[in-house]
């Protein structure tokens, strides 16, 4: 979590605004506004405001706080409403709205607080995120036959948990293992390694996230997360959900 704007007192009526802060389109903006012991007649605001070149700046949302006294209120922007459409999602309507460049800029504007002072802050956060594979049996061994995935958004992200839920297990002897490849067809068992596929559905769960010795918990570039069978997997299915951190 990187701070936007560290907390600082705002006087009654001002007006505060950040500095351009780097983004991730999947990252959450946290703004926070607290009241004195004597509120505010009306609550603080904060816009969050966006610019293709940095000097012309566009208002994009407007949220306001409440009056309550001594009390912290919380706003949160969600980027990927604003730059295009959650990741690997259609577009939302703010995002159709922005320029054809897409905005590269954004910050934030903390207004309102009429009578009174308050405390203002900022920080972006890096949302935990989790996709869910498919998996499915199959003759092949090579890697990446049983499923593989790739983050939309590209790397690098940070695996925090693999769970290998099984819904059809093999007939056969197959062992699956999982792990960070290379690209989408190489096998890795740095997450799962060579656990054995039953005989009765809904039996089979696998977990793992690496160990400290190993990377195999961070993606980058065009690596892929692998699921591969030691043998025939024919007749198995099952789900993998993967756990990950976009930092």
């Amino acid at each position: 979590m990187a701070t936007i704007l560290a907390s600082t007192s705002q006087a009654a009526a001002a007006t505060t605004t950040t500095s351009a802060f780097a983004f991730n389109a999947d990252n959450e903006v946290i703004a926070s506004c607290t009241n004195g012991a004597t509120p505010p007649n009306s609550g603080c605001q904060v816009i969050l405001q966006a610019s293709v070149d940095n000097v012309n700046w566009n208002n994009l949302d407007r949220r306001s706080f409440g009056v309550a006294p001594s009390q912290l209120y919380y706003q949160t922007f969600e980027l990927a409403q604003y730059t295009g459409g959650q990741s690997g999602g259609a577009p939302t309507v703010l995002g159709v709205l922005q320029p054809a460049a897409g905005w590269l800029y954004y910050r934030l504007q903390f207004a309102g607080n009429d009578t009174q002072a308050v405390t203002v802050a900022a920080t972006d956060a890096d949302p935990i995120e989790v996709q869910v594979v498919t998996l499915a049996g199959t003759t092949a061994t090579t890697g990446g036959a049983i499923g593989a995935w790739s983050p939309p958004q590209g790397g690098p992200i940070l695996i925090t948990n693999l769970v290998i839920y099984s819904t059809a297990n093999s007939t056969g002897a197959a062992n699956i293992s999982a792990g960070v490849a290379a690209n989408a067809t190489t096998s890795s068992a740095t997450l799962v390694n060579a656990q054995a596929l039953g005989s009765a559905a809904n039996t089979a769960i696998f977990s793992g996230t690496g160990t400290s010795a190993t990377v195999g918990s961070i993606l980058t570039g065009t690596q892929a997360v692998t699921f591969t069978g030691s043998a025939n997997s024919s007749g198995y299915a099952g789900k993998a959900y993967i756990t990950y951190i976009k930092p």
